[in-house]
């Protein structure tokens, strides 16, 4: 009989070494069916609100810095609503081991291209990383003096180096910039733009109300800020939040939901809302002298009225089965078009092809590694089975600022530095040719390694949305899988090749009239019982009893999961 670990995965725990501590596994046992994790509704919320309180766009003359700065394409694209259940859902797939979204079609992931393209940040450029100076608080608010142009009080001091954003908003509409304003003032309002993005849409904490104030040191020279890579640090702070809402524990997420959503829709098709209403004005605009700014980046696409008749919208059940059940043709490896004006229009740092460099994410204190070859389908190439992960790495999601006041990061990160300043472009990589993405080997190495399923064994109660049965297409695929390797061996000229595929179709043959002729309760990993069900959360219910000793020509076949009404299979 199919057992749990040969249905849901990994059959091979090399890979994810995690599984037991994932809230994938909490989801299967019962105790996070329903859990969504918490995040702010409206991702940058404060910046927007900001600009609606000002009663007019941006002036040409912060555009214009917000440009040198490299968040000009951020600054265009508005906001979008966060569906905190298909982030829910995008988290129970995502594995820290990897970096990446174990899904049903293989693995995926944001790339460094995904952010650039979006948002329009650089890719190339120094490292977003610094010394953690000794400042006091006064010292912080003195800071904000000389870079804002105000002094923020202490009840909006959030321990020594964060300040809430809501007083940032404040002082910022209290501020009229005009052609005549000293460019010291234009400079300050810019960078409080800047660090409203920052704090509020492109690395939000948990939170999603204080901004880290350490970030004004990459802000100071405003010539100088569009000088680092701001893609990876964006990426890097991501990658970090997936890494830690991935535990059950956890129940917040933070980070930049808005690219988790927008890299979503975009790529997988039965997710997708329809677009019905432009809500932002997609033109040029113009900085000073009439300078030519460009378009909103790939994002600005997205920030539209949308319409969810065809789609479907906060229900993490929904979504959960919709990735269990996902195939080749509803996700799209590569949906950008390159010669589209809003991506086209980008600079050279946006498009270099260091997008597909493996290297070190950083972000301050925070490092994580990013691993392209394990998505290479994403940039045109053929995926082959991946290097090994390097687990030595893991203690890396352990280090951040807390507790380590005045740390030179700058030192500490040295070796990660170099990696990323001595990054090179993958190697022995293949364009996809004729529509082969994957070498043979590789789909039958990840189904190994991967976690299939995520929705539970069955959803307890009969209210709320219970998944279609899926034990006999899922059977199905496996037996077929075992009987296409088996069959591709065999070969006249070895005998024990043939007695394999024999032993392998009897396997088969007895698994499917097992499967027709008992409830198909999974087999319990731990005791190889196929007499007792495996017991999911609670005891069993007096639904499942009755299933177990119900006639045979009464009995659905389905993974055990509870369905509404009485009918059963065959009845109309």
């Amino acid at each position: 009989m199919t057992s749990y670990i040969e249905l849901y995965g990994p059959e091979d725990s090399s890979v994810l070494t995690n599984q037991k501590n994932h809230r994938s596994e909490a989801v299967f046992v019962g105790t996070h069916v329903d859990s969504v994790l918490r995040s702010s509704h409206a991702a940058g919320a404060i910046f927007w609100s900001f600009r609606r309180g000002t009663d007019k766009s941006l002036h040409s003359r912060v555009l214009d810095v917000l440009y040198n700065m490299g968040f000009y394409g951020v600054a265009r694209c508005g906001p979008i609503k966060i569906d905190q259940h298909l982030t829910t859902a995008l988290v129970e797939r995502w594995r820290s081991e990897t970096h990446t979204f174990h899904l049903p079609v293989g693995e995926a992931t944001i790339t460094l291209q995904d952010v650039a393209i979006m948002w329009g940040l650089s890719i190339d450029g120094n490292a977003v990383v610094c010394a953690d100076p000794p400042r006091t608080i006064d010292d912080w608010r003195a800071h904000c003096e000389h870079l804002l142009g105000f002094v923020p009080r202490e009840n909006q001091m959030k321990g020594k180096s964060r300040m809430l954003m809501s007083a940032l908003k404040g002082h910022l509409e209290n501020l009229v910039i005009t052609d005549d304003t000293p460019q010291m003032i234009v400079d300050q309002y810019a960078r409080g733009c800047a660090l409203l993005l920052i704090g509020g849409l492109m690395m939000p904490d948990s939170s999603r109300n204080t901004v880290a104030l350490l970030y004004l040191q990459f802000l100071e020279n405003v010539e100088e800020a569009g000088r680092y890579s701001w893609a990876s640090a964006v990426l890097a702070f991501l990658y970090r939040e997936l890494c830690t809402a991935s535990d059950p524990e956890k129940n917040v997420i933070g980070g930049a939901l808005t690219l988790l959503q927008i890299w979503a829709w975009s790529r997988i098709s039965t997710i997708a809302p329809e677009n019905v209403c432009d809500m932002l004005i997609q033109g040029p605009l113009e900085g000073v002298d009439g300078r030519n700014l460009g378009v909103p980046p790939y994002a600005g696409r997205w920030v539209q009225r949308h319409s969810y008749t065809q789609s479907t919208s906060h229900s993490l059940r929904i979504y959960r089965d919709i990735f269990d059940r996902l195939s080749d043709k509803q996700f799209t490896w590569q949906p950008y078009d390159m010669m589209a004006p809003d991506i086209a229009s980008l600079s050279s740092r946006c498009l270099s092809l260091n997008y597909m460099s493996e290297c070190p994410l950083i972000n301050l204190a925070t490092v994580e590694l990013y691993h392209p070859d394990r998505v290479l389908r994403q940039f045109g190439r053929i995926q082959v089975i991946p290097r090994d992960i390097d687990h030595t790495h893991k203690d890396l999601h352990a280090i951040d600022r807390r507790g380590r006041d005045a740390c030179n990061w700058t030192e500490y990160h040295r070796i990660w530095i170099q990696q990323w300043n001595q990054r090179k472009l993958l190697e022995n990589t293949m364009p996809i040719n004729k529509g082969v993405s994957m070498s043979e080997e590789y789909m039958e190495w990840y189904r190994k390694i991967t976690r299939r399923l995520i929705s539970p064994d069955h959803y307890n109660g009969d209210s709320g949305y219970q998944p279609p049965d899926t034990t006999a297409r899922d059977a199905m695929i496996k037996w077929m899988e075992r009987l296409k390797v088996s069959t591709e061996r065999a070969t006249f000229e070895n005998k024990e090749s043939f007695d394999h595929l024999r032993r392998t179709s009897i396997d088969i043959i007895q698994d499917i009239n097992r499967l027709l002729h008992r409830p198909p309760y999974l087999v319990d990993p731990q005791t190889k019982d196929e007499s007792q069900p495996l017991t999911i959360g609670p005891s069993t219910t007096k639904r499942q009893r009755r299933r177990k000793n119900a006639p045979l020509d009464q009995i659905s076949i389905s993974r055990g999961r509870g369905r509404r009404g009485g009918a059963t299979q065959g009845e109309s």
